[in-house]
């Protein structure tokens, strides 16, 4: 307690009913100044995760250069979509929590 603890390189979470989609389900990754946004329908299985379309509705932002969020650059950084993506798959845990959401 109180001491140094290393940055992870990485920050995932999942969520219920995003603004974007409020009867559906969210994941965001942060990688350093990167975050990476996938919305789409709740999954029923983990073959369903991520919930969006790689190549198509992928999120992505360079928050070094772009806090608001306004441009999309995941077309243009196919690398770091595709590392994203390995790591929301790898990350996903199968639950029950969005029954609690509106």
């Amino acid at each position: 307690f109180g001491e140094f603890q290393p940055q992870k390189q990485w920050v995932y979470h999942e969520y219920c009913a995003p603004n974007e989609n409020p009867s559906g389900w969210g994941q965001a990754l942060r990688i350093g100044h990167y975050t990476g946004l996938c919305i789409g329908n709740k999954p029923e299985t983990s073959d369903d995760v991520p919930v969006c379309d790689k190549e198509k509705t992928f999120e992505l932002y360079d928050l070094k250069t772009d806090l608001y969020q306004t441009t999309n650059i995941a077309q243009n950084h196919s690398d770091i979509v595709e590392e994203m993506w390995s790591i929301m798959i790898e990350q996903h845990s199968v639950g029950n929590y969005c029954q609690y959401a509106n």
